[in-house]
């Protein structure tokens, strides 16, 4: 409170009471913007703990992710490696048929017997779509062919001229104790791709005569939606304990 007071010696007036407390509202505010700087320190604070928790969480989410996608593919490695295995066994014990052994492949009797074995074959086994021989020359001496249910030996007057093909000038160079494993691609009849597409694997092994020499190769076609499907299956095996997990 502020009061005049005059002095009549002098005719001065003066003022007594003092100003207002200046350094109390400067502590005031000292106060104020110290607690708004410890709120947003706290905040900042706060985010980045906030954000390197999040950061943590997703590196160990994409981590899980990379491993699970791992897993997957070396599942899925497998199995097309297990699908290989069985079908190189299935050529093995074709190419071992005792036909080869005694009889001049070319007889009409032999062949004969050698198609209708690969038609029962082929019967049971119906994830194969051909088995064919092939002379050294790469022209098909028989070949036994299933469509869907279907299966067929093929006449004489419509086997077909293979030695153009890479499967053919690749496998007739290979030792008798090799076996050729085509790429997955299409398939081809008559010198043009088949419709509707059928993508397949060609197996092929040589064939030996009685004397030991080359006569031949062997040729078995598996079908690409086999082995598509069972990598399929593998892999919906393999995620479902990651589905199941909460």
């Amino acid at each position: 409170m502020f009061t005049i007071r005059e002095n009549s010696t002098f005719g001065i007036y003066y003022f007594s009471g003092g100003l207002p407390n200046q350094s109390h509202n400067t502590q005031k505010n000292t106060t104020k913007l110290t607690s708004s700087l410890a709120y947003f320190c706290s905040a900042v604070l706060l985010y980045i703990a906030l954000y390197m928790f999040y950061q943590s969480q997703l590196q160990t989410r994409i981590n899980n992710v990379i491993q699970h996608e791992k897993n997957e593919l070396k599942q899925a490695k497998k199995a097309f490696l297990q699908q290989l295995n069985h079908a190189s066994r299935d050529l093995l014990i074709l190419r071992n048929n005792h036909h080869f052994k005694d009889h001049d492949i070319l007889s009409s009797v032999n062949r004969a017997q050698l198609e209708q074995d690969y038609a029962n074959f082929i019967s049971i086994k119906n994830f194969y779509t051909q088995i064919r021989i092939l002379d050294l020359t790469g022209k098909e001496l028989l070949r036994v062919h299933r469509d869907k249910h279907n299966v067929a030996i093929v006449s004489a007057e419509q086997l077909q001229d293979k030695s153009h093909r890479y499967y053919f000038k690749q496998a007739i160079k290979m030792n008798p104790s090799a076996i050729f494993i085509s790429p997955l691609d299409l398939n081809f009849e008559n010198g043009e791709i088949e419709r509707p597409f059928k993508p397949m694997i060609r197996l092929a092994s040589v064939l030996m005569g009685p004397k030991g020499t080359k006569i031949g190769l062997l040729i078995v076609n598996l079908e690409g939606a086999h082995l598509l499907s069972q990598l399929d299956l593998s892999l919906i095996h393999i995620s479902e304990p990651t589905r199941r997990t909460p």
